[in-house]
């Protein structure tokens, strides 16, 4: 991509804001970047967004922590949850929705 981690990060934020005003009455949630398997060469980029995003204080919506759910000691999306490094097996998705539940589940 040719957008740099900022503008990402900055694009990220303005499509939360944008909903929750658009939807005062919606509650808005917002993940952060899911990690990808230690082989591939955005690893770090995923990082830094992620980073990028957690900076902005001053939220309109939650930001939900998937990277750190999903990642293993490592930092990178852990084997038994991946297929290939970025597609998700069926405990992959188990985690994920389970994780997604303590946000949205009343």
């Amino acid at each position: 991509t040719n957008y740099t981690v900022e503008e990402v990060g900055s694009k990220i934020n303005e499509i939360g804001t944008a909903l929750a005003d658009s939807l005062p009455n919606a509650k808005i949630f917002i993940q952060t970047l899911m990690p990808l398997g230690d082989a591939h060469d955005k690893v770090q980029r995923l990082n830094d967004i992620n980073n990028e995003i957690n900076g902005f204080t001053e939220r309109k919506y939650l930001l939900i922590d998937t990277y750190t759910a999903m990642a293993d000691d490592q930092g990178v999306l852990a084997t038994d949850l991946t297929t290939d490094g970025v597609h998700l097996t069926s405990a992959g998705y188990e985690k994920w929705v389970a994780f997604l539940k303590l946000y949205i589940e009343d």
